[in-house]
């Protein structure tokens, strides 16, 4: 009797679980529906993924009728992992419906490898229900492959030009002159007072939630924000607005709450009071956070800016927890010498080594890496870098007279045992690498992050569940 009650409750949890997938497969072919680049790929990773889900119903007809032959307990575990798989595959149709060509061409350019690598990760579904591998799809890898590949060839000198427009652009004055904007109602103070919430009627008689930002630096920030707020992962930038002798630049408003990304980091649960589904998703969630802010950064450089103020108190998260990166006042483009000022004491954990003693070298495009490689860390760990010490000033001595690092923790939680756990880590710390020429470069940052499988983590830390959450 008690047999069959526990196999009643894991009928239960499969049958959430796959109806779970179901609406998640339906969203899927709603945002393929709407996507605005990369449409052929888009559509062949839909059929991918309709293909599994139905061999996969299939599949569960039969333990219906045949429930000796399964085992409800590694069935869970792969739901589970398909479940996540089919998010990802979410957020990738979503990553291309960019608002401009620029952002197309700069992100082919540099992600030429994530349908395949979700395609992989496909292939693996299948392996864990041992499905028949003949299942196909409308496009498959190697045509995708090919279709990148000859995207790439076939952009690169437009791509190249975009560059050229970009950097020009920046230059002219007339684009930094027309951007006051009318239609703005203050609201309160938020942020501790930092900004202003406010609502702006644009021209079209839309009302936009929006913050106002003080910027002593604002022609330098207009100038650049106008360049980079194309990307979905930055901080949007609508104009400049004056209140008397208060000038703002004018922003979107990223969520409801404002939450920044080390915020986010502080109020988390710890992983081990989660279930698996959580857990699941939380490192999910973790991978997606490091692979889209890489992807800002990416962009950001492929505009010929450097930010050279990278910490998590500039990302912002939106109400799905998607980046959002800001604090560009102290950006600067590539092309322009970098000054010998002394890093910012509230910069000082984020910074790269070779910019913390007073004889330093020009900041460029590795320092960002660097302090890119940090945040990644702090997504990890859920930890704060150098949280052990509260002054600036003696941290900057650890730093600089004692070349303290950033290490992980070495446990004996199974999750860190995991092949993901393990390849997430060595992102991070490659991005941190103490020689600036061993950093490696965004494009092979995101292939990296693109090929981690983050449902691997159940191999490692399964635990039955009675529900899904």
């Amino acid at each position: 009797m008690a047999d069959k009650y526990v196999t009643f409750g894991t009928n239960l949890v499969v049958g959430s679980l796959s109806g779970d997938i179901g609406k998640l497969v339906d969203s899927l072919s709603s945002a393929v529906l709407s996507v605005k680049n990369c449409r052929e790929k888009c559509k062949a990773l839909k059929e991918k993924v309709d293909s599994v889900y139905h061999a996969l119903h299939q599949m569960e007809n039969e333990m219906v009728r045949h429930p000796e032959q399964f085992n409800p307990k590694d069935h869970t575990t792969n739901l589970m992992k398909f479940f996540m798989v089919v998010k990802d595959c979410i957020a990738q149709v979503k990553r291309h419906n960019g608002r401009n060509f620029i952002v197309r061409w700069i992100l082919a350019f540099k992600i030429e490898g994530d349908f395949d690598a979700l395609d992989q990760r496909l292939e693996q579904c299948m392996r864990f229900f041992k499905l028949d591998l003949s299942v196909q799809t409308v496009v498959t890898t190697i045509e995708i492959k090919g279709q990148l590949e000859s995207l790439m060839d076939s952009t690169l000198q437009g791509f190249q030009e975009i560059q050229y427009l970009l950097k020009r652009n920046s230059n002219d004055p007339a684009l930094i002159e027309s951007f006051s904007l009318q239609g703005i109602v203050c609201g309160q103070s938020i942020y501790g007072g930092y900004m202003i919430a406010g609502k702006w009627t644009t021209a079209k008689s839309e009302i936009r939630d929006v913050i106002l930002v003080s910027s002593q630096q604002q022609k330098n920030e207009v100038a650049i924000m106008k360049l980079l707020s194309e990307s979905e992962s930055i901080l949007q930038f609508y104009g400049t607005w004056s209140e008397g002798a208060n000038q703002y630049l004018v922003m979107e408003r990223p969520s409801r709450e404002m939450i920044t990304l080390d915020e986010w980091i502080k109020s988390k649960n710890d992983l081990k009071d989660k279930d698996n589904m959580e857990l699941l998703n939380e490192w999910r969630v973790k991978r997606l956070l490091a692979l889209e802010l890489t992807m800002a950064v990416a962009y950001v450089h492929c505009a010929g800016i450097l930010h050279r103020s990278l910490r998590s108190p500039h990302v912002f998260l939106t109400d799905d927890l998607r980046p959002k990166l800001f604090g560009f006042f102290a950006a600067r483009k590539m092309v322009n010498p970098s000054e010998k000022r002394w890093t910012p004491l509230e910069q000082i954990r984020w910074a790269a080594p070779e910019m913390l003693p007073k004889d330093r070298p020009e900041f460029n495009q590795t320092c960002d890496i660097f302090s890119l490689g940090v945040i990644m860390w702090e997504i990890i760990t859920d930890d704060y870098p150098f949280s052990d010490i509260d002054s600036a000033t003696k941290l900057l001595a650890e730093r600089t007279k004692k070349k303290r690092m950033l290490k992980f923790p070495s446990t004996s939680s199974p999750i860190h045992q995991s092949e993901f756990y393990k390849d997430f880590c060595q992102v991070s710390l490659d991005c941190m690498n103490e020689n600036p020429n061993s950093r490696p470069e965004l494009k092979h940052v995101i292939d990296r992050l693109d090929r981690l499988a983050p449902e691997d983590v159940l191999n490692f830390v399964y635990k039955p569940a009675e529900t899904l959450i």
